[in-house]
């Protein structure tokens, strides 16, 4: 997949489940653990033209919070396997 680490490689959504983050260009990919219907991405804060889909391509509901990014998730087969949520044109949240 040819990923570097993005400027947070690691922390949890606000809902406290792990989240890695991996980057290509101006994509950000967040690996999210857990079976949370949503995760809030606290470390991601949107531009106008930011675009939230799965590896697939499918688009996934998201918005704006005070606190970052919201983000309905598809469901998964398991709780052990994350879900791949793929971040086109984002910035990092001052932290």
């Amino acid at each position: 997949m040819d990923t570097r680490p993005w400027v947070h490689a690691g922390t949890r959504t606000a809902g406290g489940d792990p989240v890695r983050y991996t980057a290509r260009g101006d994509t950000v990919f967040a690996l999210v653990q857990g079976d949370a219907d949503s995760a809030v991405l606290g470390e991601v804060r949107p531009t106008p033209t930011t675009e939230v889909t799965t590896v697939d391509g499918r688009s996934l509901h998201w918005t704006e919070t005070p606190v970052g990014v919201s983000v309905d998730l598809p469901s998964r087969t398991t709780e052990a396997e994350p879900v791949v949520v793929v971040l086109e044109r984002v910035e990092a949240r001052p932290g």
